[in-house]
């Protein structure tokens, strides 16, 4: 069982591209038909425009600023342009524009030279992330994103690119930059997904159930099927955690399956992780006597 808890632990399921959400590999099961009931007030509330499209535009604003494509510089041209960018913000009001493009410059297209580590051997604070990127690489990047948005604190862009940064550092601080988010883009599917993705890491179960729940409206209502598994895998995991297991089960199955046929390896993950968590308090159907009938549900889940 133990083993099976890793395998199907549900890390690194969160992970997308900094400026787009992307799309998860994903099988062929009759869909259930329950999903979560939305509030009234979701269910007739019609949303906006997509604020990823000024997100977008402020993205792109600052992408203007530097070199086409992700390629890293020569340490002498990243730390020229460096000296380029940071001169322009004494004759500048958009100082939130050239901070993010300097996010973007450490992030994307400076040297690893040009972000030497002081914790070289620490364990406390390994030189690389989990993820492979350098902790002061990362560390560099929030540090300007942190001053764009205090520049200019409803710079979507920003925001999002700040959160997903600090989610490899600090999930606490992710989640109130998420909620910054959220709070001048309401309708920002994406972000209120993240959000409810980082509230159960935070063990903030409720919470993230509104999140996902607002995020599953928003989801149905411009035909996202991605966004609508992620809320309801979101909203499963809740349900696992109060313990409400056949409602769990049927949010993760309809996560699992999309209408095209293909199949979302996280909300397998999820199931596992519900069948495992059950052993012998079998759900409905599952009433054979023997004990490994929990296990091998969980082992074909994932």
């Amino acid at each position: 069982v133990g083993l099976l808890l890793i395998l199907t632990s549900t890390a690194g399921c969160t992970s997308t591209p900094p400026s787009e959400t992307a799309a998860p590999p994903a099988i062929q099961h009759q869909r259930l038909a329950h999903t979560a009931a939305p509030n009234a007030n979701q269910e007739s509330a019609i949303p906006g425009p997509d604020p990823r499209l000024a997100q977008r535009e402020l993205l792109a604003a600052a992408e203007a600023l530097l070199p086409a494509g992700t390629s890293h510089m020569e340490l002498n041209a990243a730390r020229d342009l460096e000296a380029e960018l940071r001169g322009q913000l004494a004759a500048t009001k958009d100082k939130a524009t050239i901070y993010l493009a300097l996010a973007l410059l450490y992030e994307f297209h400076s040297p690893d030279d040009a972000f030497p580590s002081p914790d070289r051997g620490n364990q406390n604070h390994p030189e690389l992330l989990d993820d492979g990127r350098s902790r002061a690489r990362v560390e560099a990047a929030i540090e300007v994103l942190e001053l764009a948005v205090q520049a200019k604190p409803d710079n979507t862009a920003a925001l999002w690119q700040l959160a997903m940064l600090q989610e490899n550092l600090n999930d606490e601080l992710a989640v109130q930059t998420w909620q910054a988010l959220v709070g001048h883009a309401p309708d920002h599917l994406q972000a209120l997904t993240r959000l409810g993705e980082g509230l159960l890491l935070l063990d903030q179960h409720q919470a993230a159930m509104m999140s996902a729940e607002r995020a599953l409206a928003l989801a149905l209502q411009r035909d996202d099927e991605l966004e609508a598994g992620r809320a309801r895998n979101i909203l499963g995991r809740a349900f696992l955690h109060q313990r409400r297991y056949q409602e769990a089960e049927e949010m993760f199955k309809n996560a699992a399956v999309r209408t095209d046929g293909s199949h979302w390896g996280c909300a397998y993950q999820s199931l596992g992780q519900l069948y495992a968590t059950l052993g012998e308090a079998d759900l409905p159907g599952m009433t054979a006597a023997d004990p490994r009938r929990a296990m091998n549900s969980a082992l074909n889940a994932y």
